[in-house]
């Protein structure tokens, strides 16, 4: 699992997004069960400070699963990303 927030304001952020204002929080955390050689991902948190028509972007529970990790430990339909994304607009 990786988490946490993003900020950082060295000489190295010129001319990246971490220069544009985003504030990305999020948690990811990639499943993988050896035995049955499963793979899986889960993305929750936010990203805001974008420019454009969507000022920010909520992923709630976005996940896939690859077929060996469905019929290991069950879940949604393989290959098939479930969840939810939110998009706020500037209105």
């Amino acid at each position: 699992m990786a988490q946490g927030a993003f900020s950082y304001d060295g000489p190295e952020a010129a001319g990246t997004w971490l220069e544009q204002g985003l504030s990305p929080d999020m948690v990811q955390t990639v499943y993988y069960a050896t035995r049955a050689d499963a793979k899986g991902y889960v993305l929750q948190g936010s990203v805001s400070g974008l420019s454009g028509s969507f000022t920010s972007a909520v992923y709630d529970g976005v996940q896939i699963f690859d077929e060996a990790l469905v019929a290991y430990a069950g879940g949604n339909c393989a290959l098939e990303p479930s969840g939810v994304v939110s998009l706020r607009d500037v209105d």
